[in-house]
């Protein structure tokens, strides 16, 4: 928490400081992905789709940095974009750790001890779900009861924004369809 108050008076944090722990969280992600002992490992690398893992990471995080923004300016929010851009960096801490722990531990332990693989998980995500809630807490000089709600609020716009994507791109795709099916019948005819 004194960590989070110092990023909110902006004695600590930096946003390149965030984008490396970003990319040291992706790559410790696909590790965790692909890289275990294989009695561990589910998915073939063959069968991964890079570019969709890629692009849905850095959708889903922009898309909760700009809706938590937006929503908390409208609520009277004290964090900057660049700070709330800040918190998920520095709370996903814990589970960075807990992946490295699991990929190394995954291949030197048996079938039988899996569940101390998924504990750590566990502990892991839910201490990083905590650090973030209590970041934008924080930042934000909320109430618990303030953040429980921009949070709700975030996570419908979230959904709204996808959804609305969503239309428009099968939308823009049909009407790409269409214009090329008239341009290819439009050749067609003017060759005939």
């Amino acid at each position: 928490i004194d960590q989070y108050y110092n990023l909110r008076v902006s004695r600590s944090g930096s946003v390149a400081g965030a984008s490396i722990l970003y990319l040291l969280f992706f790559i410790l992600f696909m590790a965790y992905q692909t890289g275990k002992g294989f009695i561990y490992q589910f998915k073939d690398i063959e069968d991964m789709d890079i570019n969709a893992i890629v692009i849905g990471f850095a959708a889903i995080l922009a898309l909760f940095v700009i809706c938590n923004y937006l929503v908390t300016s409208i609520k009277d929010g004290d964090g900057s974009l660049g700070q709330v851009y800040m918190i998920p960096a520095y709370g996903v801490l814990p589970a960075m750790v807990s992946m490295a722990i699991v990929i190394v531990m995954s291949y030197v332990l048996t079938y039988n001890e899996a569940f101390l693989l998924t504990i750590i998980m566990a502990i892991g995500i839910v201490w990083s779900i905590i650090n973030i809630f209590l970041g934008l807490q924080t930042v934000h000089d909320y109430t618990m009861k303030e953040t429980l709600l921009s949070l709700v609020i975030t996570f419908v716009f979230f959904i709204i924004v996808t959804i609305i994507t969503l239309i428009i791109i099968i939308m823009w795709e049909q009407l790409w369809q269409f214009l090329k099916s008239i341009g290819t019948e439009a050749t067609r005819n003017v060759l005939h």
